[in-house]
């Protein structure tokens, strides 16, 4: 979908945005779908801008029930796509007054489809964003805050040919890291047809590699291998370079951008094209308190711009998949991307219920499949901070990690753990994730020594003692420009030399490298009793302005 691109994925197609004024109704009863609104809008409907959180809404704040949109186009007569970026919640989808489909989780794409007739229609879309602490993912009670909405764009596409309906590119790089071995797979819809002739043509940085007239069936995978590109250059870490792939058609065509680079975990170490790297890390919510999870592509170009002066070379997605515009400006500036679906904190009874792993899977193929491309995402995050010292968890991520290597082995897989003394499911990744903030939540600045000393001797005691160790958080709270001579908790110097002892301690022990808790100051969950309701640990507050630590981290991030 181009909407969330920074760059143009199509030029045959024939799309058209659905963004902007919408029709919308809050439905607290959840009387919607008894009533027929998706066939008869309710009268006492207003308005609201798509993308965007409806609790911005006047009076909206805290609702996290179910709410209908409604949205009036025109288009010929074609086999309609319809494209949602993200819907944050349970989404029911009808046009023309039919059930069209479902989807369940926000921050991941979705599509359906529909042949129609010339002329205008209505589309509208129920989106439930309530949770649970059983089987919603997220649970109701997390850290961040529970924003309801379509916060992505919405496209229609009109087909009249046979189109491109999936595609995956895949690479293999020789020993040097100077040829890379690409395999492709396509999936064409004939739309009514059998099968249908055409001629596929595959263009990388406008020079072709393969055309052919060929014959294809809907629901044929088309592999294509045996295409070689010699003497390649790297996307590096600070350095990218990144690949135009286009795959072309006599009547559609896509556009995407790939990038060569090699990840691996070896003996307590990461190495990235061959050398060993040590990862500056920071973890980022995709939130801001005026647009809530619909951030606008100013606001995530200037947040990378941001991380790339602190010195950052690698960004936790916390703790749910980016939009494609962030991860695009990512992949241009060569910084690296962990990311994870929004599995926060789960206990043994909601890891136990059937409903959290089917929902855990899906969500696990569509981040690997949508975001399988960009070059910058080395890391998969399995899920953070759940009961992994559970027989429950000990399932769960055993599924996880094998359903996650299996579709994607060319990139490291990863959680984050807080119980690393009892921690059942170390064997599961290729890194070992820590969670820990002593100096703040227990314990005082000389700990941290103790901590790190006993690192390797609990990573001998789990049979984990080859795999690379990196501090994926870490860190304390201060309130923007609290400031004072005691330089006590919740002042900008405490936190400032928190995150200097941990940077340093981790820099000397071996570790393999940090992630800094957090980027920005984020809006908390209601029910969490916080300062000013924001998790105030981010070293700028919510509006990017720079905390004391922000220097400090730039300073020994410098190496």
């Amino acid at each position: 979908m181009n909407m969330e691109h920074i760059y143009k994925e199509h030029y045959k197609r024939k799309t058209q945005s659905l963004n902007g004024n919408w029709s919308f109704c809050t439905d607290p009863l959840n009387k919607g779908k008894a009533e027929k609104w998706y066939d008869g809008f309710p009268l006492n409907s207003t308005y609201i801008n798509v993308p965007s959180c409806w609790n911005f809404e006047k009076g909206l704040f805290d609702y996290f029930g179910v709410a209908w949109y409604k949205k009036e186009f025109y288009c010929n007569d074609c086999f309609l796509q319809i494209d949602f970026g993200a819907v944050s919640g349970f989404a029911e989808v009808y046009l023309d007054g039919e059930y069209l489909g479902k989807h369940y989780g926000g921050w991941l794409e979705f599509k359906l489809f529909k042949k129609v007739s010339s002329g205008m229609h209505s589309l509208v879309v129920s989106v439930d964003a309530s949770s649970n602490n059983l089987n919603t993912i997220p649970l109701q009670e997390v850290d961040w805050y529970h924003y309801g909405g379509i916060t992505r764009s919405v496209e229609i596409t009109e087909f009249t040919d046979p189109f491109i309906d999936f595609y995956k590119i895949s690479y293999n790089l020789n020993q040097q890291l100077s040829d890379a071995d690409l395999s492709i797979e396509l999936g064409m819809n004939c739309l009514e047809q059998p099968q249908c002739d055409l001629r596929l043509s595959i263009y990388i940085n406008n020079a072709s590699v393969y055309s052919e007239t060929r014959s294809c069936c809907s629901g044929e995978i088309i592999r294509l291998n045996n295409i070689t590109l010699r003497d390649i250059r790297l996307w590096n870490v600070g350095a990218p370079y990144l690949y135009d792939v286009r795959i072309e058609t006599d009547f559609d065509d896509v556009r995407e951008k790939i990038g060569f680079r090699k990840i691996k975990a070896k003996k307590n170490k990461i190495y990235f094209n061959n050398k060993e790297l040590y990862l500056k890390g920071i973890n980022r919510h995709e939130e801001h308190p005026d647009w809530g999870f619909a951030v606008p592509a100013n606001i995530q170009k200037r947040d990378v711009d941001i991380i790339k002066d602190m010195g950052c070379n690698i960004v936790r997605g916390s703790h749910y998949p980016n939009s494609h515009t962030f991860l695009d400006y990512l992949d241009r500036e060569g910084i690296l991307f962990w990311s994870e679906i929004p599995m926060w904190g789960f206990p043994p009874s909601a890891l136990a219920d059937p409903i959290t792993k089917e929902r855990g899977l899906a969500m696990h193929n569509e981040m690997i499949d949508q975001y399988y491309h960009h070059p910058c995402i080395v890391m998969w995050g399995l899920h953070n901070e759940i009961a992994s010292d559970s027989n429950e968890g000990y399932e769960l991520t055993r599924c996880f990690s094998e359903f996650v290597r299996n579709k994607d082995s060319s990139r490291l897989t990863v959680y984050a753990t807080c119980r690393y003394n009892k921690d059942m499911c170390l064997e599961f990744t290729d890194v070992i994730a820590l969670n820990y903030y002593m100096g703040w939540y227990s314990g005082n600045f000389n700990d941290w020594d103790e901590f790190f000393d006993n690192i390797p001797k609990i990573a001998k005691a789990h049979n984990v003692a080859e795999k690379p160790v990196v501090m994926s958080e870490f860190g304390c709270a201060a309130i923007f420009g609290n400031s004072n001579f005691s330089e006590d908790k919740w002042t900008m110097q405490y936190q400032s030399q928190m995150l200097e002892k941990v940077i340093g301690l981790s820099k000397e022990r071996g570790i393999s490298g940090t992630f800094v808790w957090q980027f920005a100051d984020v809006k908390s969950d209601i029910n969490i009793n916080r300062a000013r309701s924001f998790n105030n640990k981010g070293i700028l507050d919510e509006y990017r302005r720079p905390k004391f630590s922000y220097y400090t981290v730039k300073k020994e991030y410098s190496f």
